[in-house]
């Protein structure tokens, strides 16, 4: 089945900024990609639909983190293609994204698991095994994809009060040292509960017995935890990166599981709030991390798939 669709019928959104163009315009291919080197394969690969019950732990998580795979060399996951195609491309919608998207998938993308297990060289960066699963697709599935350029409705995420940061949100340091990644499924030993997060360059989310939620992550950059940030905090819209700042970073938010304020009201100050007490997501974004989020509008990379087809067996 082969499947063909316009721009503007299909694309995955990517919050990242990008000089004002008011046209859709093709992109060029993402800094990240040509730091990993731009193309790479499996050593070997097997794919095949999964209609078991039973579904595997992933071999290591399949987000657009910045940490490194295990080390083994082995890739495992069983998921549907949208896992995929989000893990290969590194991006992090929020979730009107993703339904806006699944909505133009054929039906068996949205239902079928497929089980992936590969073989890849030890110790390659994240993302350079998403270049191999970009070729995966491509090989298995037919899939052709490019990057544009919109104007849209966005959350700009900048100081709240300017060369301050927040006291959740400080310049990585080594120490303590970060945890190897581990499989989602594996139990967490005692002593790392004490410096949560633990790993590097992953986020973790845990709930306390409060039943107020942390999230958090050591070793990352702003844009990734601006992009985190809606999926996170249901916040309705892409939010990018006007900070200006370089380097890496270690935060943790602690936050009320309440329903978060919609992106219309995005000042916590001001605006209708939840009827629940405690600390919502957008205010402790201010007050424990020191940012701010402002609507506007402005340029954001987009996914544009070209094309997919159903499986190409082994």
């Amino acid at each position: 089945m082969l499947i063909r669709r316009s721009p503007l019928q299909f694309a995955l959104l990517v919050a990242v900024s990008l000089p004002i163009q008011s046209l859709v315009q093709t992109a060029e291919m993402p800094d990240w990609q040509k730091a990993a080197g731009g193309k790479m394969d499996f050593d070997f690969a097997s794919v095949r639909l999964d209609a078991s019950d039973v579904i595997p732990p992933a071999s290591f998580p399949l987000s657009a983190n910045d940490g490194s795979p295990p080390s083994g060399g082995i890739f495992r996951a069983d998921f549907q293609l949208i896992v995929y195609i989000q893990f290969a491309y590194k991006i992090w919608p929020s979730r009107e994204q993703t339904e806006a998207m699944l909505a133009t998938l054929p039906e068996w993308a949205k239902t079928d698991r497929f089980l992936i297990e590969a073989r890849h060289p030890n110790k390659p960066t994240n993302d350079q095994v998403r270049l191999m699963m970009q070729s995966l697709l491509a090989d298995r599935f037919g899939l052709k994809a490019h990057f544009e350029t919109r104007s849209m409705p966005v959350l700009a995420m900048t100081l709240a009060k300017p060369g301050r940061l927040g006291p959740r949100l400080q310049p990585h340091v080594d120490s303590p040292e970060c945890a190897d990644p581990v499989a989602p499924d594996a139990p967490l030993p005692k002593d790392r509960t004490l410096n949560f997060p633990f790993a590097c360059g992953t986020f973790q989310l845990r709930t306390l017995p409060d039943q107020t939620a942390e999230v958090g992550a050591r070793n990352i950059t702003m844009a990734l935890l601006a992009s985190s940030l809606s999926t996170v905090g249901a916040l309705g819209r892409p939010v990018i990166d006007q900070t200006g700042m370089t380097g890496r970073y270690d935060f943790n938010v602690i936050f009320s599981q309440e329903p978060t304020i919609a992106a219309t009201s995005v000042s916590p100050s001001t605006d209708a709030r939840p009827d629940t007490p405690g600390t919502t997501f957008l205010e402790a974004v201010r007050e424990q991390l020191g940012l701010r989020l402002e609507r506007t509008n402005a340029p954001v990379q987009a996914l544009v798939i070209d094309r997919i087809e159903k499986l190409t067996e082994n």
